[in-house]
């Protein structure tokens, strides 16, 4: 070769490794569009699912018919339990079906629930954390999945061969990765905002039955009133004994009346956390010795108490609205047994906890019913309730009653043999004197929740969760927490109102207030707040707030 010729040669090898290299550009370009444009028709598929596993299963099996790796999976993390759980798994290749849940910081998964950055495991043979699930597997990406600033999920994608990922290949999975998290988030608020529709149609029909109430059921009474009053202007000299009779039956319509006007308001106070609750320690088994014993005789009805546990049962919670849900169900029980019968109140302790039950032998109750007993407004209407007076209010009454106390009601009937009306109640023993401090959250979101929860137990306290602002009031009373965080925006009540009424309440007047909201966000009701936690939340803040509270004296 002569001198030319090699320069020409250096010359067209110089043009050829361009030339190889522009087209191995172009090919990484057009494959990294590809993947784009898969991401994208993945990302818009599982876009209109508004079921967080719907949107997880479909994501799994989309990413392998896309990419065809061997095992995609994704778990979801139980914070509660320490452990997270692989919910979706799209797999081509035998894999470890058994082994579904793992403990929380385990593994390349657990480096990625705890570190929330992803994890690329080139070699799974070299890593002593590797938690692959196919025996095949030689390679492997943990991705988190984030929601806000919460990891809310792991994607695993899994390779046979060592080395199986590139950059580029890594950064499409984080791509997707993170429109699924977006994704995630709309359903969650997709979900809430449902929740809160239910809510508010169901407080749209308490508004039509109320309507109907104040059309219906008060105008029978009223009538009698008036029907008896006019009869009595007519006969002045009527008979004393017919006008004792007449005057008897407005006594009658009008005390019907008035309970109806004094449950409607109580109704109304309970859906806005205004009714008062004046909680100290009591016996249960004395209080319902009292309330059978004031009880007014029945001659077709017999009434037994039986105490199962003859020691005393302390209950923390208000001894008069107890006492008034006692005395609600055995009204009841008297009044749907027409017949007559025996009416038993049974009491007894089941390890924390009081039973209750009021037991008859009266019409019954058929079970479709049964979802319409604690609604508001809602009675169950046959032929042999039609003459019973009532108004739908009763057992509502008695349920929230009961809730704000952190209890439980239940109903066991059948037609014709009677209703058993279960009460279940939390006793004060040694472990509610025990307990450590309490923080009371309130959020309509599990994940501000759970972000609450974890910064309150890193501090050394208990927590309470609560999902609106009346359960929020009625648990302040009940617990008397450390202090209280809120949500500024709480379904039935904000946060500016619930801090307005544990302020007027002597017994939370001084409990420590937080609010998630910007300072003065939320106007003339900021100065009930010791402190504003403004959003996303940070950890170091909540700790600060929380660490704080330390050398406040603990609430009585």
């Amino acid at each position: 070769f002569t001198q030319d010729d090699l320069e020409y040669l250096t010359r067209f090898a110089g043009q050829l490794s361009i030339a190889v290299a522009n087209s191995m550009a172009f090919a990484a370009e057009r494959e990294r569009s590809e993947q784009l444009a898969l991401v994208n028709r993945l990302l818009r598929e599982i876009s209109g699912t508004l079921s967080r596993e719907r949107v997880l299963e479909t994501a799994v099996q989309r990413i392998q018919d896309a990419f065809h790796y061997p095992v995609v999976a994704i778990s979801v993390p139980d914070h509660e339990s320490g452990t997270y759980r692989i919910t979706a798994v799209a797999a081509r290749t035998p894999w470890r079906d058994d082994a579904r849940t793992f403990p929380l910081h385990s593994g390349v998964t657990g480096r990625v629930y705890r570190d929330k950055q992803t994890v690329h495991v080139p070699d799974v043979s070299r890593d002593p954390d590797s938690t692959a699930l196919a025996p095949s597997t030689g390679s492997e990406v943990a991705i988190p999945i984030l929601s806000g600033d919460e990891v809310a999920a792991v994607l695993n994608v899994e390779k046979a061969e060592v080395g199986g990922f590139d950059h580029g290949q890594v950064i499409t999975l984080q791509t997707l990765a993170d429109g699924i998290g977006v994704v995630l988030r709309n359903a969650e608020l997709y979900q809430a905002l449902e929740t809160t529709n239910v809510k508010l149609v169901e407080l749209d029909r308490m508004k039509s039955e109320l309507v109907n109430i104040v059309a219906h059921d008060f105008r029978a009474p009223l009538a009698g009133v008036l029907g008896h009053a006019e009869l009595l202007e007519w006969r002045p000299d009527a008979p004393r004994e017919e006008r004792i009779e007449e005057a008897r039956s407005i006594i009658h319509a009008a005390t019907h009346m008035a309970n109806l006007v004094d449950k409607t308001l109580k109704t109304t106070r309970l859906e806005s956390g205004q009714l008062p609750f004046d909680f100290s320690v009591f016996d249960l088994a004395a209080l319902a010795r009292d309330v059978v014993r004031r009880q007014p005789e029945v001659a077709a009805h017999t009434l037994v108490l039986d105490i199962v546990d003859e020691d005393p049962l302390p209950a923390w919670g208000d001894r008069d609205r107890i006492a008034e849900v006692l005395d609600n169900l055995i009204s009841n029980a008297v009044k749907y047994s027409p017949d007559g019968g025996l009416v038993t109140l049974e009491i007894r302790r089941d390890g924390g906890a009081a039973i209750l039950r009021v037991i008859d032998r009266g019409i019954g109750i058929e079970r479709e019913d049964f979802d319409r007993l604690f609604r508001a407004f809602s009675r169950v209407r046959t032929p042999r309730t039609a003459a019973i007076q009532g108004s739908g209010l009763g057992l509502y009454i008695c349920d929230r009653i009961v809730r704000a106390h952190g209890g439980a009601m239940e109903v066991e009937s059948r037609p014709g043999e009677g209703s058993v009306f279960s009460v279940e109640l939390p006793l004060f023993g040694a472990e509610a004197q025990t307990r450590p401090p309490i923080i009371l959250v309130a959020a309509g979101d599990e994940r501000t929740r759970r972000e609450l929860r974890r910064a309150a137990e890193e501090q050394g306290y208990a927590t309470h969760d609560v999902t609106d602002g009346v359960d929020a009031v009625e648990a302040a009373l009940r617990l008397m927490p450390a202090a209280v965080v809120l949500d500024r925006v709480l379904p039935r009540l904000g946060a500016g109102e619930v801090a307005a009424r544990l302020k007027d309440s002597p017994a939370t007047a001084s409990l420590p207030l937080f609010a998630l909201a910007e300072v003065g966000e939320l106007g003339e009701h900021s100065a009930h707040f010791a402190g504003f936690l403004p959003r996303p939340l940070d950890r170091g803040l909540l700790a600060a707030a929380f660490g704080a509270l330390k050398g406040r004296p603990t609430p009585a």
